[in-house]
């Protein structure tokens, strides 16, 4: 059974920005072992979310909404991540960093979206998570984490994650204050605190006789 598997929307409590505006988050989805000739696909996303909506990501390019498209053989799942980094600019370097060269012209504004870049098909095992693979200055938090299993009776249609804070997080935000001065607030995600979802759309096919696949099916 070929799987196609789109992001579809993404929707968040707290974004975890550290000024007023739209947070500078990163959102990584694995596949887990979808078939024997794969570990764990994984798909890097730069959007800026904000509190309390929805990102609808209908309207960007379909290269961009597809995360896989493949056989599922067995039991699998999606293992999703959203972090929340303090510095837009930074995100560029880390980037660069964990994947390499794979990123070079691909950190360009969508106009009229959300999306910034797209990096797909990172080893796992590579990836580790690129949540943990930051320098303690470009102060990176995690703020949702969150897994589905997969399998070839999971039905066709909206596939939703829940995400929750795996370990408290301590926000200081800077705002202005009613007196027009700059001032700042503490705000603290809780462990477990359930903070975002995203969903997926599926769509499933058969495969096709003479595919050179007939051992994938699942």
């Amino acid at each position: 059974m070929i799987f196609q598997i789109k992001l579809k929307s993404i929707t968040i409590i707290e974004n975890g920005k550290v000024s007023e505006g739209e947070g500078n988050n990163l959102l990584s989805m694995s596949l887990i072992y979808p078939n024997p000739q794969m570990q764990a696909p994984t798909t890097v996303m730069e959007v800026q979310l904000q509190d309390n909506k929805t990102l609808d990501l209908a309207g960007i390019p379909l290269k961009d909404q597809v995360i896989f498209k493949g056989p599922i053989v067995g039991e699998s799942g999606i293992d999703v991540e959203i972090s929340a980094i303090e510095k837009q600019d930074k995100i560029a370097a880390l980037l660069h960093r964990v994947f390499g060269q794979a990123v070079n012209g691909a950190l360009n504004l969508i106009p009229g979206g959300g999306v910034v870049s797209l990096i797909t098909s990172a080893a796992r095992n590579t990836l580790a998570s690129v949540f943990d693979q930051t320098a303690p200055k470009e102060r990176l938090h995690k703020i949702g984490k969150g897994y589905m299993s997969l399998h070839k009776n999971t039905p066709e249609g909206d596939f939703v994650v829940q995400l929750s804070v795996p370990e408290e997080v301590k926000l200081i935000q800077s705002f202005i204050n009613e007196q027009g001065q700059r001032a700042t607030k503490t705000i603290t995600l809780p462990k477990g605190f359930a903070n975002a979802m995203v969903v997926f759309d599926i769509k499933k096919f058969p495969l096709s006789q003479g595919s050179g696949s007939e051992g994938m099916i699942a």
